[in-house]
């Protein structure tokens, strides 16, 4: 399969899923952010790379995506209209979460070399 045609689908169905999220009537699914979509060269499965924002429970949320997938998987093959559609397979991705451990983490060790830095300073 040509390198263009994947990425034109891939770039299709991150925007559509994104769509689909955002527009939606389930508000926890609003709570999803997609980062990335991985499509075979085969075209026969399309990984999908989502995180979540907020406190939400993650198993309901790749119930509900997978739910979700089967139906816009028809929808953007007949709008699109594609020959082959690819398999969804939502895959959650906790960079979002590590990237916020790493800044309370920060704000810790600031705050402690501060404390250190205060203490210090007032002795000399």
């Amino acid at each position: 399969m040509k390198p263009r045609r994947v990425d034109r689908m891939k770039e299709i169905i991150k925007s559509e899923v994104a769509s689909a999220l955002v527009t939606g009537n389930d508000e926890m699914l609003k709570m999803v952010n997609i980062f990335d979509v991985e499509v075979t060269t085969d075209l026969k499965y399309a990984r999908i790379y989502y995180s979540i924002i907020g406190d939400i429970d993650k198993e309901k949320v790749q119930e509900k995506l997978e739910r979700l997938g089967k139906k816009l998987q028809g929808e953007i093959s007949r709008r699109h209209r594609f020959r082959f559609t690819p398999k969804f397979m939502f895959i959650y991705n906790d960079a979002l979460d590590r990237g916020f451990r790493v800044v309370e983490l920060l704000n810790k060790i600031s705050k402690q070399e501060e404390e250190k830095g205060g203490d210090a300073g007032s002795e000399e």
